[in-house]
């Protein structure tokens, strides 16, 4: 079960990613349709100009309004359709076709005129190029082959044997930049992947290694932070029926339905310890609201427990320890193992309380300092308790329904 559990979030990663190159691929494809739609209504506007004028025949003005109706075929159905590899493929076939009408039909009234010739290599090359907005390898070098194939048949028979070997190794020159292009994109797609990773794992962390890469190896520094501890009740007594592979996939879910409510809130998930956790508000995003985020991170952790519980039909309970207060934060380690984590009396102070709601008889106690910063919030005093390793007790509360 836990296999099946990472084989998810891989798959869930790479259709991530697979996603966002597509998105960015049809963005790329709706603006090579818009510029194509563009170019061949301008080329029916010239035809009709020159018709009226005794310069073009008829023909012309059908052929071109035929493009242009093709062309917005093709806008639309990218547009509307579901976007896919066929695209890659289809739509080069059909900008062959148009090209090869296009100015085949002039070559044929007009011959091979030193502008014309250039116009065929020109328009041959920017076919090419088009390739490689797709983001695949096979994708540009089908469209390059296309493209040498186009400028063959529109110049085989007019230009001589050094002008097509000219033009075509310019083509494939294109053509091999789309391919290395295309290969460049996926580097950084992968790149982003285990971005996509780092966010999910600890999303702050990774945010403000993004905004300043080395500012995370610098010296500790002392922060004002909302501490979040939590522990799962019953589960161990839970487990002990269970195939090991089955215990870790439901505390994998377990964990994560938890740890996706501290993210919701802004905050990071500093360290699984089994059925428990820390999470941290504040340490790497510093502000003055870390106190409420850490509360509404309780009431969705409640919630999520709850739903968790409705789907398995369990009455698994937890404890959770919230207390604001300085904390010092910075990586610990060296060479190739860093982590990220923050460290102090207050550190301690959250895991006595989460202990405590065992005593009291609630599942959530907070620290005065905590409920000071959030005066909001309503709360039921339960006194003074004395706090293991403190020499004067701390006020705690506990946080209503």
């Amino acid at each position: 079960m836990g296999t099946v559990a990472h084989a998810s979030n891989r798959s869930e990663l790479a259709a991530a990613m697979k996603e966002a190159l597509n998105r960015e691929a049809r963005r790329n494809e709706m603006r090579v349709a818009v510029v194509r739609l563009s170019a061949y209504g301008l080329v029916l506007v010239l035809d009709v100009t020159l018709w009226l004028r005794g310069l073009r025949p008829a023909t012309n003005i059908t052929g071109g309004a035929l493009w242009v109706l093709l062309s917005a075929a093709i806008f639309f159905a990218i547009m509307r359709l579901p976007y896919g590899r066929v695209y890659w493929f289809i739509v080069p076939v059909v900008d062959f076709f148009l090209i090869d009408s296009l100015l085949g039909a002039r070559i044929a009234h007009m011959g091979v005129t030193t502008a014309m010739a250039a116009v065929s290599a020109l328009a041959c090359g920017l076919f090419a190029a088009t390739g490689g907005i797709r983001f695949d390898r096979r994708a540009a070098a089908w469209t390059t082959a296309l493209a040498v194939v186009l400028l063959v048949r529109l110049l085989g028979d007019h230009a001589s044997r050094v002008q097509l070997l000219y033009s075509g190794v310019a083509i494939v020159a294109i053509g091999l930049l789309n391919v290395w292009l295309a290969d460049q994109v996926r580097r950084a797609m992968e790149a982003t992947r285990g971005q996509l990773l780092l966010e999910r794992l600890l999303p702050g962390v990774a945010r403000a290694a993004l905004k300043d890469p080395l500012s995370l190896l610098d010296a500790p520094r002392s922060v004002e932070a909302t501490l979040l501890v939590t522990d799962l009740r019953g589960f161990t007594s839970l487990s002990e029926c269970m195939e090991p592979g089955d215990v870790f996939e439901m505390l994998n879910q377990l964990q994560g339905a938890l740890s996706e409510a501290v993210h919701a809130c802004g905050g990071i998930v500093d360290k699984f310890m089994g059925d428990g956790m820390l999470a941290v508000f504040g340490a790497t995003e510093p502000g003055h609201d870390h106190a409420r985020r850490a509360i509404e991170a309780v009431r969705r952790i409640r919630a999520a427990l709850d739903e968790q519980n409705r789907l398995r039909s369990a009455g698994l309970r937890i404890g959770i320890g919230v207390h604001s207060g300085t904390v010092v934060a910075g990586c610990l380690g060296g060479g190739s193992r860093l982590e990220f984590t923050v460290i102090g009396d207050a550190v301690n102070t959250t895991s006595r309380l989460e202990a405590m709601t065992k005593d009291k008889g609630v599942d959530v106690l907070v620290s005065e300092e905590t409920v000071q910063r959030v005066p909001e919030v309503t709360f039921e005093d339960l006194g003074v308790a004395p706090v293991r390793g403190r020499q004067q007790g701390i006020r705690v509360f506990t946080l209503k329904s």
